[in-house]
């Protein structure tokens, strides 16, 4: 009868709890009312754990044996909590020029190689420009005796002989082959392709006795020195980063890790595949690090100074909510008690806890996964005691 007693009693606080929860005001504060649910089944599972116990208790009084189950325990404490974020990025150049022929014609020359380190200004390209030169002796050649007309008719003008045609005619085929020769000239500059930027040269994409065509990339160069790191977030992170907050950036193909600083955050939110970018800055001194390597963040999104914080492995689960085992004392001997809490975040193994537990109690970690609530327990420490 004492038994059956109790099970009545355990199934009269259940009901109590599916009344109570009918009740309150549409307009009531929300935050509020689940606040006051979460006392009541805190308190509701503390009358079902002491009833269970006294149960367990009963039972051992009737000549039912129970059994103590070897657990280990650790105490519950507060510590700092940082949960961290990993996301693959790539290195980027904002300086990484294609430099493109801006003639067409037979390449003659290639003077550097991937790697080279190049200056502005450096000829990088040559280009047969050998029919163009010729060209251009002709056209001094002409300019010479042009130049020797136009003054003879104009020392005879500035003394009054001579037509005027005549001198206006040599002085216009004199400046026609000045103008005929900057632009030759221009045209055989148009052939040599140098360095817009101080770099490192990337790619050749010229091979001597090929083809080349206007337009069409000659040399890629990269400035090494301003390199950087982008990333795409979640927008389910815009305003958990910002400029100044340290990143961890790892290089799988290089086997090098560095301790950096975001240098800026996006402001737009990608409307296709609703991400930002966020932005790392290579330091100078860093020349091993290439464009196009892939690079790992870890990104430290959310902090607390003062966290409960317990190994992720003790959570377990059962209709939706989350429980662990606590041992707890019951006169002389140890009992597991099952209690109810509200995880946060998690982040290797370990999963913040925000309402549930407190410091100083014995968190059941191994031994777990069999138990009962009310459980008679035969208990020991991590450390061994």
């Amino acid at each position: 009868m004492k038994r059956s007693g109790i099970k009545f009693s355990i199934m009269m606080i259940v009901t109590a709890v599916l009344l109570g929860c009918g009740g309150g005001s549409a307009s009531e504060d929300p935050e509020a009312r689940l606040n006051e649910l979460v006392q009541q089944r805190d308190e509701i599972n503390r009358q079902i754990t002491e009833l269970r116990k006294q149960l367990h208790r009963d039972q051992g009084n009737s000549g039912e044996p129970d059994r103590a189950l070897l657990v280990l325990t650790r105490p519950v404490h507060v510590s700092r909590f940082d949960h961290f974020l990993e996301v693959q990025g790539n290195v980027e150049s904002d300086t990484n020029i294609q430099v493109p022929y801006r003639t067409s014609g037979i390449i003659e020359q290639v003077l550097v190689e991937e790697g080279d380190k190049v200056k502005k200004g450096d000829l990088l390209v040559r280009l047969d420009s050998a029919v163009l030169e010729r060209g251009l002796e002709e056209l001094e050649s002409a300019l010479s005796l042009s130049t020797t007309v136009f003054e003879r008719t104009k020392r005879l003008w500035d003394r009054n002989i001579g037509s005027e045609i005549d001198y206006l005619t040599a002085k216009n085929e004199k400046e026609r082959l000045e103008k005929q020769i900057e632009t030759q000239k221009e045209q055989i500059r148009l052939t040599r392709i140098f360095s817009p930027i101080d770099g490192t040269v990337d790619d050749v994409i010229s091979r001597v006795g090929e083809a080349a065509v206007m337009g069409q990339g000659a040399v890629r160069i990269v400035k090494l020195s301003e390199l950087t790191i982008r990333a795409a977030l979640s927008e389910t992170f815009v305003g958990a980063v910002k400029v100044g907050d340290p990143v961890s950036v790892s290089f799988p193909s290089l086997g090098r890790k560095l301790d950096l600083s975001i240098s800026a955050v996006g402001r737009v939110v990608d409307k296709d595949n609703r991400t930002f970018n966020i932005e790392i800055n290579v330091p100078d001194t860093e020349t091993h690090i290439l464009p196009n390597l892939t690079a790992v963040l870890t990104v430290n999104d959310y902090s607390v100074e003062q966290a409960i914080v317990i190994p992720t492995k003790t959570l377990q689960k059962t209709e939706g909510q989350s429980f662990v085992f606590l041992a707890v004392r019951d006169g002389s001997a140890w009992r597991a008690e099952r209690r109810f809490v509200d995880k946060g975040l998690y982040f290797k193994n370990m999963t913040e806890i925000r309402r549930g537990l407190e410091p100083g109690e014995h968190l059941v970690t191994a031994g777990f996964q069999n138990l009962a609530d009310g459980q008679l327990l035969q208990v020991r420490t991590e450390d061994g005691e």
